[in-house]
């Protein structure tokens, strides 16, 4: 329960925050957007190589209920600063908005990584399924509500501060939620020698074992032209000469088909991967993604707008399936972690450069031509690339071997 309203918290704020950076920012400036975006992934990336092993070695609740703390307090703030005299496009503010986003993705971060940790100590083993089943709908359910009603609380009060309050007040039920629980035992190793050793391994067997180098290297790729896309989405969404919808309803409406091709994708892609393997879903997962994206924002906000979005983040799905399904088959038992988080972090990476550079980049050419801005070539052509990494995976073993080994079965090595 006090997930189900966390995450409620953490996708309200997927939209309010860009939304507040669009009132905010200068005229004309996107990097405003890139950097916000990259300060709150890049934790990703500083945390996931080691924090899955430091958490090992901590007390998972307490870190959990400080890292609830922590968001809500920094929201807390942002609502106090949303409250005060900010004019539209003067840059006020902006700062404040950057020390935000990398406090709330730090412990996010930490928060994700202890939470699916912290599960296995609260239920059976039987029941494994189950609860990260519960908490997977509770999150899909909030990615397609959360950016509506933020978006609704925005356009109805014309103000961030209340919807950045109901933020704040989300981290506090989930920070409850936790001490409700009370004490949880869970077996940890105490032994921090073997840390450095443990994270070449990872990184070693990642090279070393090819379904794994090309699969992440792919990911890494798309996810520069991704951050950018993402980062960006709430300009693009309002741009009149991409989608047109400036409103905030529109943008909420907008980011809940995020969450409802997501869980579409979900579904449909392990029974795709089933009937032409894992390697093939993958690339059909970039080529779907990039033909309904690159269709979308040549689409003026509406039901065939709305329709090609889904269709988008649907086919997202069908690569964030098979690319999970591809490091536990191919990563021995023993190393399933450590693989696992090397190869999310190393194709995270990306994410925040991709922002960075992308935005800097279109904010220093301007205008392409007479009315047409380098934003708006930008946002057009990124998906195109996407499709043609999804491309550049068929003369690979990704393609050859696509079932994985044994058609499936994870190897007992």
């Amino acid at each position: 329960m006090g997930q189900t309203v966390s995450y409620l918290g953490d996708y309200m704020a997927y939209i309010s925050i860009p939304l507040f950076v669009a009132f905010i920012a200068r005229e004309g400036r996107s990097l405003e957007f890139g950097i916000t975006y990259a300060l709150d992934s890049a934790p990703t990336l500083i945390l996931g190589l080691v924090g899955g092993i430091l958490l090992d070695r901590l007390r998972l609740r307490p870190v959990m209920i400080v890292s609830d703390l922590g968001r809500a307090a920094a929201f807390a703030y942002l609502a106090w600063v949303a409250n005060g005299d900010i004019q539209p496009g003067s840059g006020q503010g902006i700062g404040v908005v950057f020390a935000v986003a990398f406090v709330v993705g730090s412990f996010t971060s930490l928060f994700q990584s202890g939470l699916f940790t912290l599960i296995p100590a609260l239920v059976p083993h039987r029941e494994l399924a189950v609860a990260n089943g519960r908490v997977t709908a509770a999150q899909n359910l909030s990615v397609a509500l959360g950016p509506f009603i933020a978006g609704v609380l925005i356009s109805a009060s014309d103000s961030f501060s209340l919807v950045f309050a109901v933020d704040a007040a989300t981290f506090l039920v989930s920070a409850l939620s936790l001490v409700l629980i009370g004490p949880v035992d869970r077996q940890a190793d105490p032994d921090p020698a073997g840390i450095r050793r443990e994270l070449t391994e990872g990184l070693r067997y990642l090279w070393r074992e090819a379904r794994l180098r090309v699969s992440t290297i792919a990911l890494a790729a798309g996810n520069f032209v991704f951050g950018f896309l993402e980062a960006t989405f709430v300009l693009a969404a309002a741009d009149p000469d991409l989608v047109g919808a400036a409103e905030g309803w529109k943008q909420g409406v907008l980011f809940a088909m995020f969450g409802l091709g997501g869980v579409a994708g979900s579904v449909v892609a392990p029974i795709v991967a089933r009937h032409i393997g894992l390697g093939r879903t993958l690339v059909l997962g970039f080529a779907a993604f990039g033909l309904a994206y690159t269709v979308f924002v040549n689409t003026r906000f509406g039901p065939v707008g709305l329709l090609y979005l889904f269709l988008a983040l649907a086919g997202l799905q069908f690569v964030n399936v098979p690319a999970a399904t591809i490091r536990q088959i191919y990563s021995p038992p023993k190393l399933l972690g450590r693989v696992t988080a090397a190869s999310r972090a190393l194709a995270w990476s990306s994410l925040p450069v991709g922002a960075l550079v992308g935005t800097a980049v279109v904010d220093a050419v301007g205008e392409v031509a007479e009315g047409l801005s380098s934003f708006v070539v930008a946002v057009r052509a990124a998906p195109m690339v996407i499709i043609a990494i999804g491309l550049a995976l068929i003369p690979t073993i990704i393609w050859r071997d696509t079932f994985g080994s044994e058609r499936g079965r994870r190897r007992a090595t």
